[in-house]
């Protein structure tokens, strides 16, 4: 192999992982960043998450509490002998202002509120991305805020209905309605950026694929170019894995637990980043499934050698049966494995096909096979 020739084969292995490495965030950005519903889809059920609720519980009843000046109302509604019990009857205001709010925040109400803030604010989001600002959801300083006045004026309701007027002075003045969501001075930076992934969406897999076509073909022996693509794309994707946890732990870290509390702040992000981990798995495993059959293939007759031994004879001649073992194990798992996460499924499928691929290739050189037929 002339030296140019090998320095074109390295060179389209390493643009070739480069360019499947980029295509994850780049799919990820298009389908999640810059796609309201999805993000909906995605962030949605985190109301049910009782970190979730506990976080955003503590944050509405300290907005609520500070707003009522609970103090100075048990002050004024007391006789001057009872002043000394005011401190107990802010308390105890306190309690039920937070009780009302941990019930609501509980309720399929707040669910359908949380919604429709996200989707508020996850639109906001993308025309900030533009330039642009829209609905209950606008900039403050260099925050990107969600108005939860309606989760307000819930509270005052369902407090008012038990005939209690701790909030009925609270004033839309008084009161913080808003919630600090994202940082709009980085959303902003990210914008060059977010408009280059969404551009190269179906460009980044397409070279990705054309550099390692272009590295098999390349290659003195096409099944080892197949087999270090595989590698490449498995070893890519398995840091790109790596570097979402470095992250994660870096963003926990980063909040300190001002912003949200850090079993609440996980919750988000494994949420968001989800579909990105899930995709960067799945690439993982394709990859590691054409290691798998390349390696499988090029020792098919030695496989098929060993079908001189007793114990390979009996293999090969219940191959069918287990076949449909190892497809209804695998189908098993698939069914009864409760939450079934992409990972699992993956896996799943990957070892099942490997299997049930092994037996074949046994059964196809294997001289029994050819025997019984």
């Amino acid at each position: 192999m002339s030296t140019l020739r090998r320095i074109a084969v390295v060179l389209l292995i390493v643009f070739g992982c480069l360019f499947a490495a980029l295509t994850v965030p780049a799919l990820w950005t298009r389908a999640i960043v810059l796609n309201t519903d999805r993000w909906v889809d995605t962030v949605g059920p985190l109301s049910e998450k009782p970190a979730i609720q506990k976080a955003l519980s503590q944050k509405i009843g300290d907005r609520l509490v500070q707003a009522a000046d609970l103090q100075a109302v048990a002050e004024n509604a007391l006789p001057p002998r009872a002043q000394q019990l005011a401190p107990a009857v802010a308390e105890g205001g306190e309690t039920l202002i937070r009780n009302a709010v941990n019930d609501f925040v509980r309720s399929p109400a707040f669910n359908t509120i949380w919604v429709n803030a996200n989707r508020a604010a996850h639109s906001a989001a993308v025309k900030l991305l533009t330039g642009k600002t829209r609905g209950n959801v606008k900039l403050s300083g260099n925050d990107l805020v969600v108005d939860l006045g309606t989760v307000f004026d819930n509270v005052r309701q369902r407090l008012d209905q038990r005939n209690i007027h701790l909030l009925d002075n609270v004033s839309g003045e008084r009161l913080d309605r808003q919630i600090v969501i994202a940082d709009a001075s980085k959303l902003a930076k990210a914008r060059h950026a977010i408009r280059v992934l969404e551009k190269l969406t179906i460009v980044l897999p397409l070279l990705a694929l054309l550099c390692f076509a272009g590295h098999i073909v390349l290659s003195r022996d096409h099944r080892r170019g197949l087999l270090r693509c595989a590698l490449g794309l498995a070893l890519t994707m398995l840091i790109l894995l790596a570097a979402i946890a470095v992250a994660r732990s870096l963003y926990l870290r980063s909040l300190g637990g001002e912003v949200l509390p850090r079993d609440a702040a996980a919750a988000v992000f494994d949420a968001v980043v989800s579909l990105f981990g899930n995709a960067a798995r799945f690439l993982a495993v394709v990859g590691l499934v054409v290691v798998a059959g390349t390696l499988v293939w090029s020792r098919r007759r030695r496989i098929a050698e060993a079908g001189a031994t007793p114990q390979a004879r009996w293999v090969v001649r219940h191959h069918v049966a287990l076949q449909v073992v190892i497809g209804l194990i695998g189908a098993g798992v698939l069914l009864l494995w409760n939450p079934l996460n992409a990972t699992v499924a993956l896996i799943t499928l990957a070892s099942t096909a490997a299997a049930i691929t092994v037996l074949a290739l046994m059964a196809r050189g294997s001289p029994v096979s050819g025997a019984q037929d």
